[in-house]
């Protein structure tokens, strides 16, 4: 599931929209490319998140 702005407070708390932005950019990047190289997306979508914060 990518994820958009409005999907950031969920994750982490406190930031700017631009910063809001630059985490989604960050984490749906790392998603697809986890999802890329083969892995299942439950475990994509947690490294994803971790990435981003």
């Amino acid at each position: 599931m990518p994820w958009a702005v409005s999907d950031v407070e969920g994750k982490i708390k406190g930031l700017s929209p631009s910063q809001k932005a630059r985490w989604v950019g960050i984490a749906n990047n790392a998603r697809k490319d986890c999802i890329k190289s083969g892995k299942i997306e439950k475990y994509c979508d947690g490294y994803a998140i971790r990435i981003a914060n």
